[in-house]
């Protein structure tokens, strides 16, 4: 993911309407700016005649889902159980870990539905899958824990007044757009580790762009 990988932060100076976000996003996409921003790291905002914006869970205040899955494919002292090579999604996999990232019909049912929805666990995924090229770690802590510090710089927190809890503000947006053909952003071929995300500060008014295109890192 070296060199593909990218983050960037804009600030706005309206306020954050939650039921008009669409309209927020299409109008950062048409933002010079932004634009130029994207443009310098290789990714290009073509014409388009659909946005497509998903709105991502992000409840998560601590690391459960991470060692829920450590638990189903690794060893306790973090190794990473092998499994016989195999292609799914068009990423080589040779461990449980990523079989379980990649296998849509993957039989484990100890992450439900919902926390394999949340932005926690997507983030993991795409840390652990890397691109078409990396050489993978062995042991599960070593993404466990860059996980844990890129969560905690993406997103903001604040204390509930009431149960004196940190809750999480960030607003989280996975975005594609589409011409008629299909889609044509942020890559023209979908796969499970090219992404888009807005991560919206609606207090602070910033966004944080979050996005990769799967394919051939920096060595």
């Amino acid at each position: 993911m070296k060199g593909r990988l990218h983050a960037r932060t804009f600030s706005f100076d309206e306020n954050f309407k939650l039921y008009d976000h669409n309209v927020f996003i299409g109008c950062l996409l048409k933002s010079p700016g932004v634009i130029c921003a994207l443009k310098s790291d290789g990714l290009v905002v073509p014409e388009y005649k659909h946005l497509l914006v998903e709105a991502v869970p992000c409840g998560s205040t601590d690391m459960t889902i991470c060692r829920k899955i450590k638990a189903l494919t690794a060893r306790e002292n973090g190794m990473i159980k092998k499994c016989y090579d195999d292609v799914i999604q068009s990423v080589l996999v040779s461990d449980e870990l990523r079989k379980f990232l990649l296998d849509e019909e993957h039989p484990y049912s100890e992450v439900t539905t919902a926390q394999r929805a949340e932005f926690l666990f997507r983030l993991f995924a795409h840390v652990c899958i890397g691109g078409e090229v990396c050489q993978n770690e062995e042991n599960i802590d070593v993404y466990i824990e860059f996980t844990r510090k890129l969560y905690r710089d993406l997103l903001s927190v604040q204390k509930n007044p009431d149960t004196k809890e940190l809750q999480i503000v960030s607003l989280i947006y996975k975005v594609e757009l589409e011409d008629d053909t299909g889609v044509v952003f942020p890559s023209a071929v979908r796969h499970p580790n090219t992404f888009f995300y807005a991560i919206v500060d609606p207090f602070k008014r910033n966004v944080i762009l979050l996005y990769h295109v799967f394919g051939c890192g920096e060595f």
